[in-house]
C-alpha cells in the first residue's frame, strides 16, 4: 500500500513539472510609424462614435516627422473589442485652432479602422505607417 501511495505521488509531482502554468496571453499590438514631414497626434480608442476625446489633454502624444526624433508607438490591442478606431491629427491644425472648432469641425487627417482579431492584424503585419 505505502509503494502505491509513493508511486501516485510520484506521477502526480512529474505530471504538475510537465505540464506547468499555462502561457500568459498577451494582448496584441499595433506599431504606429509617423514617416511624413510633418508632426502628427495620435488617438485610438474602441468607441467608433466618440473618435476624439472631450479635451485635448486626453489627446494621444505627438508623433515627430521622421527627421526630428520620436516617430513611432506601440498600442496594445483590446481583443475584448471588435475594432479599434486610430486617428491621426496634423500638429499644426491641433496648435493653431481650438479644440472645440477641432472637434466639432471633424479635423482628423487620417482615421483607420482595424480589426482586433490577431489574424487581420497580421495582415498588416501588426504595423500602420503613415507616409503622406
Amino acid at each position: 500500500m505505502k509503494k502505491y501511495i509513493l508511486i501516485t505521488i510520484l506521477m502526480l509531482s512529474a505530471l504538475s513539472i510537465l505540464t506547468g502554468c499555462p502561457d500568459s496571453v498577451e494582448e496584441p499590438t499595433i506599431s504606429c510609424g509617423n514617416l511624413s514631414d510633418q508632426n502628427i497626434h495620435l488617438h485610438y480608442t474602441y468607441d467608433a462614435n466618440n473618435l476624439l476625446p472631450e479635451n485635448k489633454e486626453h489627446l494621444g502624444e505627438v508623433l515627430y516627422s521622421k527627421p526630428n526624433g520620436r516617430n513611432w508607438k506601440m498600442i496594445y490591442v483590446n481583443t475584448e473589442y471588435d475594432s479599434i478606431y486610430i486617428s491621426l491629427l496634423n500638429g499644426d491644425t491641433v496648435n493653431t485652432y481650438s479644440w472645440e472648432v477641432v472637434r466639432e469641425k471633424d479635423m482628423i487627417l487620417k482615421r483607420y479602422r482595424l480589426s482586433t482579431k490577431e489574424k487581420e492584424l497580421k495582415k498588416i503585419n501588426f504595423t500602420l505607417e503613415y507616409k503622406k
